[in-house]
């Protein structure tokens, strides 16, 4: 039978929000590594009014410029030998990314008119195949953002290239020294704006390599240049979201909105930096916004596609993936995204169609065929999706999170000796990966009941991971199936203490004091979940999409009741929870004594 609301729950741990479970990382064909060497010449007309920095400057941009032009030749040819599709855009951003300067050599020659002299700038660069491999495995997601500032970027470049010629040709046609005077200054600030957006370029090509502090510097240089300059915050903004640094990103995209209140791709990565801080409303209204702004952002129409993945609004997902698409239709990710909102609504065929399609574009991605395994899974064709983990885990082999994955398939279809297998191969790979540690001693606590086995495990979790408040819960099941009430109390409060709004901790806190006869601290947290719960309901309510309450809070007060004798509100609540559908709901299930576990986890 097709669970939805499992699926909910495993789709949700593949959004962009703290990274994914389905990133797109290609398993490349082999083709040994090879380095590419161009050459690249620019040149510039300095007038007597400019600095020869500056002109040099401007001659060498040119220079790279050709040389990346060339270098695009060869980035799009490789790409085919390895068998995947780049568009127009991509080639130009990846050309952009990969090139390294090695060296420049100037000339500064006079003119014939005596006041004018050509600068000339020769460059060689090069670029290493394996840094194109590097980009092709790159999240699309990731990729289509990197292709709309560098989109951005050559827009800026093109104004101020503009900008500079026509005040040249202002200044030529100057009738007074005022006129010139006035010209030569709008030049000056032209030249720092120029200044500017090379120190830009220079933090984004760092940014593009997750040199995050790297990039921050050059952006902090372009600021200084121009502090003006609405995109060096912009880009410094995403660069601190790299680093987690959320508060200060946030300044920085308010201050690149403040200075051009009509800048579509800083309300497109505010909004990302909101969505992956958990502010799903927010994110969508600025992503909104972007998309008003600039209609073509293909980007902001996947990322608000997550944002309301959140609330569970898949017609609105679909759609913006959808338009994503139309917009980028060899851009696998979005297939993958649109596939996730068919697949929770139970359009498998759709959602089928769309992995299919991703697949074909990106053969080689080994999470495209979990994403399809995981299809044809709800379909009732376990082999055929077993014959996806099997090719995601052949093209990829080392990969523990493959295995987890697998083992979770597993596990749901009820082959437990195979996922506790898959998740022992992770712990081999990987003995660090939390992930499999967390689902290894979930199966030693819901399906072999051998909670002190189980105990070992969460603990490895939380020594990996101190600030895993899941983990500090589900041990605190397992302390109270071992009947030792206070190692579980213990643990539902660190739990709390990590995760202030944690239903689960506040409703398992509930049933262990219950179980110590201490009814009135049981009945304060189960009063203080459903107030958690009534408030999601307003947060996160929406017109004709109305929040559903968890059901345990209902069945655990109606037990509370009944065992307080006052059978009026016992089955008051009993009924909300039958209402609500208390076997499977949200994202947890609630056991015979009123322990939440999430679902997965039972031996259903």
């Amino acid at each position: 039978m097709f669970n939805r609301k499992f699926l909910c729950r495993l789709m949700a741990a593949s959004l962009i929000i703290g990274g994914s479970n389905f990133l797109p990382m290609p398993h490349l064909p082999i083709v040994h590594a090879a380095v590419e060497t161009y050459v690249g010449t620019g040149e510039y007309i300095m007038g007597d009014f400019e600095t020869p920095d500056t002109a040099k400057q401007r001659a060498r941009a040119r220079a790279e410029r050709n040389a990346r032009e060339q270098a695009g030749v060869y980035v799009q040819s490789y790409s085919r030998m390895v068998n995947f599709k780049l568009l127009e855009d991509e080639i130009v951003t990846m050309s952009s990314g990969v090139i390294r300067v090695l060296d420049v050599q100037y000339s500064m020659e006079p003119i014939a008119d005596g006041k004018t002299i050509l600068c000339k700038a020769t460059l060689k660069a090069d670029i290493d195949t394996s840094e194109i491999d590097d980009w092709i495995k790159r999240d699309p997601q990731e990729r289509a953002e990197l292709i709309a500032q560098n989109r951005e970027l050559k827009k800026l470049n093109d104004e101020q290239e503009r900008q500079i010629n026509s005040l040249k040709e202002q200044l030529a046609g100057a009738s007074n020294q005022n006129d010139r005077d006035r010209i030569v200054n709008e030049i000056g600030t032209a030249d720092q704006a120029f200044l500017s957006n090379r120190k830009l370029e220079e933090g984004d090509r760092l940014f593009a390599a997750k040199n995050y502090s790297g990039a921050i510097a050059a952006y902090d240089e372009a600021l200084t240049l121009n502090p003006n300059n609405a995109a060096a915050y912009d880009r410094r903004g995403n660069a601190r979201v790299g680093m987690k640094d959320f508060d200060r990103a946030m300044a920085d995209f308010d201050a690149a909105l403040k200075i051009d209140p009509n800048f579509a791709l800083a309300y497109n990565d505010r909004g990302a930096a909101y969505l992956k801080h958990d502010e799903p409303s927010k994110a969508i209204e600025d992503l909104s916004k972007a998309i008003k702004l600039a209609p073509s952002l293909s980007t902001a129409y996947s990322t608000r596609g997550s944002a309301y993945m959140v609330f569970g609004e898949y017609d609105r997902m679909i759609s913006d993936y959808t338009r994503a698409i139309g917009l980028e239709p060899n851009n696998a990710g979005n297939y993958i995204g649109r596939a996730r909102g068919h697949l929770i609504k139970g359009d498998l065929e759709q959602a089928l169609d769309d992995c299919n399609s991703a697949v074909n574009l990106d053969p080689d991605v080994e999470d495209y065929h979990v994403m399809r395994g995981w299809v044809y899974s709800f379909m009732g064709d376990p082999s055929r999706a077993l014959l996806d983990f099997d090719e995601a885990i052949e093209l990829k082999p080392d990969n523990a999170m493959t295995y987890v994955e697998r083992g979770m398939q597993l596990t749901q279809m009820r082959y437990f000796p195979r996922a506790a297998a898959d998740f022992d191969k992770a712990l081999e790979l990987d003995r660090k990966n939390t992930e499999a540690y967390l689902a290894r001693a979930d199966l030693y606590a819901s399906i072999d009941k051998k909670y002190s086995k189980a105990v070992d495990y969460y603990s490895k979790v939380i020594e990996l991971e101190p600030d895993n408040s899941e983990a500090y819960n589900n041990r605190g099941v397992s302390y109270h199936r071992l009947k030792d009430h206070r190692k579980a109390l213990a643990d539902f409060n660190k739990a709390l203490e990590l995760k202030a709004d944690y239903f689960e901790a506040y409703v398992n806190r509930g049933v262990v004091y219950k179980a110590m006869g201490d009814n009135g601290k049981a009945l304060e947290n189960f009063n203080k979940a459903l107030e958690l719960e009534e408030e999601k309901a307003k947060r996160l309510s929406r017109p004709g999409n109305a929040y559903r309450p968890n059901a345990a809070i209902y069945y655990n007060l109606a037990r509370y009741y009944e065992a307080a004798g006052d059978e009026a509100k016992s089955k008051k609540y009993m009924s909300l929870a039958s209402l609500l559908g208390i076997e499977h709901y949200a994202t947890d299930f609630v056991t015979g004594d009123g322990i939440l576990i999430p679902l997965y986890k039972l031996n259903f």
